[in-house]
């Protein structure tokens, strides 16, 4: 009995894999909203995300392909910077990639602090 338990729980681990879960398809993003900001750099990214906070929010900074190391934190995406939508200009994740400084510095904390409503960061890894 303790056999035909112990098969029975290493079959079904071996076979769990052979499932195939897929990931639940995402909505398309919607349309760009108000002004959109297509930035290369990291000092690009900065002045959009500073430019977000002048007007308000209400815009989309689109990132195009590369890697993106911070030095230091990005400002910190307030109240006032409603519906801001960060996103590759792709649309593909593995085009975009922001990285920090690594686990060891503390120069960057985060990528995106946040506490506005309706903020979209997506297509970016």
């Amino acid at each position: 009995m303790k056999q035909k338990i112990v098969l029975s729980i290493l079959l079904w681990i071996g076979l769990c894999p052979l499932k195939g879960y897929t990931q639940c398809p995402c909505p398309p993003l919607p349309a760009p909203l108000g002004d959109v900001i297509t930035v290369g750099t990291v000092n690009e990214l900065i002045g959009a995300i500073n430019q977000a906070s002048y007007q308000n929010g209400h815009m989309t900074i689109l990132i195009n392909p590369g890697e993106y190391i911070l030095t230091g934190n990005l400002l910190f995406i307030d109240s006032s910077m409603a519906c801001l939508t960060v996103r590759g200009a792709t649309g593909n994740r593995d085009d975009v990639v922001i990285k920090g400084q690594g686990w060891d510095n503390s120069a960057v904390t985060h990528i995106f602090n946040v506490q506005a409503d309706s903020f979209t960061v997506a297509d970016m890894t």
